[in-house]
């Protein structure tokens, strides 16, 4: 609990000489105490939650995390419903966990149900959406929490909120949690789309190479050389695109890179005036803005 509570709260010398070297860049920043971002109690859980932020709004994100809340509590309630032998959900687990509800109020499952009803054909949207990423693999028109955005998406979100809060949730899960579970299964369970398959690759990777404790080690190095590497490896996982790899390596500790989304550009040319900055050019404005706050390029942009 208490190391959990250390990487969430970035407690650690480590973190304690990079913010005292980020105000020593930026020392408006100290004055307002700012320079620890939050982060989740595992590296795992950042990077799904990272995934789930691509290519949609912030109530869809919440909706299918919530999703696999209820699933962790599930599985734990269920006990011995995976084969170990065919790594996938037993007959009967499946059936009666996929074509039942055991919760009446499941967010995915009435959003389901409300996207045909209400919204015409939501899934689709999404789907369409989703392509559209996998084209486009320079940028991801990931859910950042504006002001349009919250409005745009809040009929979906609002409508749902009696369903979330009669709702059961356990933790978020573990990679080891899923890495046995049915991609079919998972995907229709949650309603994670494309999302489903990346996922369950990532959960399989951190339960053999160990990629916890690699990540916990990267964090007491920020040499451009090791920086470059770890990112090179994040790119090399399938379905990892820049904005997902930049976002988990600042959760990793590193602040070079910032993550660009179409949230990035309103930015840049909202607060810094750079009106002609679009989807092609962001990562290059973003490097002429923050190049002065180097190698904490990240935490300058969060702040203003």
């Amino acid at each position: 609990m208490q190391a959990q509570v250390g990487r969430m709260l970035h407690i650690s010398e480590e973190d304690e000489r990079k913010i005292n070297e980020f105000h020593k860049l930026h020392p408006v920043s100290k004055n307002r105490g700012f320079g620890r971002l939050f982060r989740s109690p595992t590296l795992f859980e950042d990077m799904v939650k990272s995934i789930l932020l691509c290519n949609c709004r912030w109530g869809r994100s919440m909706d299918m995390a919530r999703a696999l809340c209820e699933l962790q509590l599930e599985l734990n309630s269920t006990g011995s419903c995976v084969d170990d032998t065919t790594r996938q959900y037993c007959s009967s687990s499946s059936s009666s966990l996929t074509h039942q509800n055991p919760n009446p109020m499941h967010p995915a499952k009435t959003l389901k149900r409300r996207g045909r009803r209400r919204r015409g054909g939501l899934k689709r949207k999404h789907m369409a959406a989703d392509v559209e990423c996998n084209k486009d693999n320079n940028i991801c028109n990931s859910s950042s929490s504006t002001t349009t955005r919250a409005n745009d998406d809040c009929s979906e979100s609002s409508s749902s909120s009696k369903d979330h809060q009669n709702a059961a949730y356990g933790n978020f899960p573990s990679s080891k949690e899923l890495v046995n579970l049915d991609e079919e299964f998972l995907e229709r369970r949650c309603n994670l789309g494309y999302r489903a398959p990346i996922i369950l690759r990532l959960a399989k990777i951190f339960e053999t190479a160990d990629m916890a404790r690699q990540s916990s080690s990267s964090s007491s190095s920020s040499s451009s050389p090791y920086y470059d590497k770890v990112y090179k490896e994040l790119m090399g996982v399938k379905g990892l695109g820049p904005f997902t790899s930049s976002y988990v390596l600042t959760c990793m500790g590193f602040y070079e890179r910032i993550p660009a989304d179409t949230e990035t550009v309103r930015h840049l040319q909202e607060i810094h005036g750079r009106k002609s900055c679009t989807k092609k050019t962001v990562m290059e404005d973003a490097k002429e803005i923050y190049r002065n706050y180097a190698p904490f390029q990240f935490l300058a942009y969060w702040y203003v």
